[in-house]
């Protein structure tokens, strides 16, 4: 399922929203079709997300620790 949640809001008060699976899936951006691991967007933004079938790659801990 896609996960919205409201992580904050700019200098301006607009707030920002974090999309995401909660299945470790990708997002498709709709109705642009690109595939984001998550998505940050402002309120009212025309994006919508579906989520795929497609499950993100797990990171080994080596590759997590050097970012």
């Amino acid at each position: 399922m896609v996960i919205r949640e409201e992580i904050g809001e700019t200098a301006q008060g607009v707030k920002l929203f974090r999309h995401y699976s909660d299945a470790g899936k990708f997002l498709i951006q709709q109705p642009s079709g690109i595939r984001y691991e998550e998505a940050v967007d402002v309120e009212n933004a025309e994006f919508t997300y579906i989520e795929s079938t497609v499950s993100i790659p797990q990171r080994s801990s080596s590759s997590a620790a050097a970012e």
